[in-house]
């Protein structure tokens, strides 16, 4: 009979890549390969982390090794603002978070991959929880006809405001007088109301927060 070893089951690899973004900087991140599939043809999608001050590392994460399971090439961006390569990686965004320069470095990764043969260019998707669901949300709100699906959970789509709370109520969050590492012009939402080229899937397993609190507030006033 088979040996135990080879009924176990086999992940992929989280192999270490580095590009560079569309400003010259250096970033760096993960992509994960599936097997059995051409890569050039394997649905490209981008999986975002939270935080946004944190970082994926090489380890398990269920729902990436499903995804391989399932023939898709997944991409792991560490996007600069994330942690882990120093303050200045960190803070290279300069509060950018929102209107462009985050998302600019998860494109420009996966423009980086098509390039080298990884990925179906017409198969791309993306996908987080938190701040990685936020993302996702701004993926598609920019670039609907690039992405033809995005799964966000748990996303704060008032980043914005969200973080403004913050400030105020939470002893560990930055101060409003500070310097920030976050700001935000618009409600990705807002723009997504007019997408019709892909599909968006919301999900949320927290209990009620203050942004649904305000979020419903809003809503209410626009009924009046």
């Amino acid at each position: 009979g088979d040996s135990a070893s080879s009924r176990s089951p086999r992940f992929a690899v989280m192999r270490p890549v580095t590009y560079r973004a569309s400003d010259g900087m250096l970033l760096h991140g993960y992509v994960l390969l599936p097997s059995g599939v051409r890569a050039d043809s394997a649905p490209l999608v981008a999986w975002l982390h939270g935080g946004p001050v944190s970082r994926v590392y090489d380890g398990y994460e269920p729902s990436m090794q499903l995804l391989v399971n399932r023939g898709c090439v997944v991409f792991v961006p560490n996007f600069r603002v994330s942690a882990g390569y120093g303050q200045q990686y960190t803070r290279a965004a300069h509060g950018d978070v929102g209107k462009g320069r985050v998302l600019a470095d998860i494109v420009d990764g996966l423009d980086f991959l098509l390039a080298e043969g990884i990925g179906n260019r017409s198969r791309q998707a993306v996908m987080g929880m938190s701040f990685g669901g936020y993302a996702s949300l701004l993926a598609l709100s920019h670039h609907p006809a690039r992405f033809r699906f995005a799964v966000a959970a748990a996303p704060p789509t008032d980043y914005g405001w969200i973080k403004q709370w913050q400030a105020e109520h939470e002893r560990e969050a930055m101060r409003p007088e500070g310097p920030g590492l976050c700001h935000l012009l618009f409600h990705p939402v807002q723009l997504l109301l007019t997408c019709q080229t892909a599909q968006v899937g919301v999900v949320s397993q927290r209990p009620p927060d203050p942004q649904g609190t305000h979020l419903g507030d809003q809503a209410s006033q626009e009924r009046r």
